[in-house]
């Protein structure tokens, strides 16, 4: 069974500086060490390095992943296993990790004449006003590195580079705590219960459909994935990463993933309320019903087999990802098993439409984490970090939308997180 030593360092300030160094609470920053990592990539041809404080009003826009710094200091193995290190098992040993800052990653990513789905649609995110309570980076110190790319790199090498960047500069900043003295230390393991307590299971689906819409999990795309189970522990190691470029509404970001919200409270639960048995990973957006149906039967099972009584579910992406989470839901009942289902909404501007593309009538639990189609009105910031312009409109080919002044968005597919089913946000909706 993983046991993780989870060595946490709180980061009260952050400053660039001559090296990369933790003392005590304040994390300095070499902006050339990690211009020089980020771009011994040739993907890139340039990176400008800026900072957003906690209390800070800017617009970060063209967002294409954020991580939390974290590396290993204990046991075997690494961090991004797959990617960054070699694929070992992880979530044992011990774990460094900075709380209180995340790398984002930004730029505008070549569409080299590819419109509508897969392309790298853009984003924005603000770290104050309306729009700070619907992500949970609001009160972080961001270093945000925006990416420019050389000629010549396809849509592939494009989509790796730009997850590999922030992988990288994340361990980098975290091996600066390696003889620091840490915060807090957690062990984190899955030990059975002293008495018996009801079993719960988390059903976990991620998106992945092809380029600049992928998840990986040890490095390997997830395209194809079946339904997996996998420790709670190893998502802590960043065994699972987030490669897409859409969907920003709903997309989950590495950094989720690191800390997801479920997750940390199934685990501080677990032995006193419940027996947490672990997380199932499966895929969304299967697009032909027999794989959906495949999908539901092996999460339901993998559950009966567990000896699940509750099963948590969360969506991944947006769209007819819902089918396989819901006959997934519907077997689990079937079954006698509990479920309850944390997702967005699509209902309408003004909330009176129908809330989900796809139901089943055993689907009775359900928590709503905000309306994606509804209007969302955000003030101007005092600086955009990152172009004055979005695009969108990608199945034309692309539309500039300014974004350095007061905005209104018709929906809320282009702000990143802004109705995110892990449970981050401070808004959701109630029955009326």
């Amino acid at each position: 069974m993983s046991k993780l030593e989870l060595r946490t360092f709180d980061v009260d300030s952050v400053a660039f500086g001559d090296r990369t160094a933790l003392t005590g609470r304040a994390l300095t920053v070499s902006k050339d060490e990690l211009r020089s990592l980020v771009l011994a990539d040739p993907a890139f041809s340039s990176v400008d390095i800026q900072l957003v404080r906690p209390g800070d009003a800017a617009r970060i826009t063209q967002i294409t992943d954020v991580v939390e710094p974290r590396a290993k200091s204990g046991g075997t193995g690494g961090v991004f296993p797959g990617l960054l290190s070699p694929v070992e098992p992880a979530g044992g040993g011990r774990t460094d990790r900075l709380r209180g800052v995340a790398v984002v990653t930004s730029g505008e990513v070549p569409w080299l004449g590819s419109k509508g789905l897969f392309v790298a649609h853009d984003s924005v995110l603000d770290t104050a006003g309306p729009g700070a309570d619907l992500h949970p980076y609001a009160g972080l110190h961001l270093l945000v590195f925006r990416l420019s790319f050389a000629d010549g790199v396809d849509h592939e090498g494009l989509e790796r580079a730009v997850l590999l960047a922030g992988e990288k500069v994340a361990r980098t900043l975290a091996l600066a705590a390696h003889d620091a003295e840490p915060s807090r230390v957690e062990i984190r393991e899955l030990v059975p219960p002293a008495t018996p307590l009801p079993r719960v299971v988390y059903a976990y689906q991620v998106q992945s459909q092809g380029v600049f819409l992928r998840s990986r999990l040890y490095g390997r795309i997830l395209d194809e994935l079946v339904p997996t189970l996998v420790h709670p522990n190893e998502l802590a190691d960043g065994v699972l990463t987030s490669g897409g470029l859409g969907g920003h509404g709903a997309k989950m970001h590495t950094w989720m993933h690191q800390n997801n919200a479920v997750v940390e409270r199934l685990m501080v639960g677990h032995g006193t309320r419940w027996d947490f048995a672990g997380v199932i990973l499966h895929r969304g957006h299967f697009y032909l019903y027999e794989d959906k149906q495949r999908v539901a039967l092996r999460i339901a099972e993998t559950a009966t087999l567990l000896g699940a009584a509750g099963a948590v579910f969360t969506l991944g992406g947006a769209g007819n990802n819902t089918t396989e989470v819901m006959l997934a839901i519907q077997e689990c009942e079937r079954r006698g098993i509990k479920t309850v289902l944390l997702t967005w909404e699509h209902a309408g501007p003004d909330g009176s439409d129908y809330p989900l593309p796809f139901g089943v009538a055993e689907a009775v639990a359900i928590v709503s984490t905000g309306n994606l189609d509804e209007p969302l009105d955000l003030p101007a910031m005092d600086h955009v970090v990152g172009d004055p312009a979005i695009r969108v409109r990608p199945e034309i080919g692309g539309v500039p939308f300014p974004v350095d002044g007061a905005i209104r968005l018709e929906r809320r597919t282009l702000y990143a997180g802004a109705a995110n089913p892990l449970g981050f946000g401070r808004t959701g909706s109630v029955e009326t």
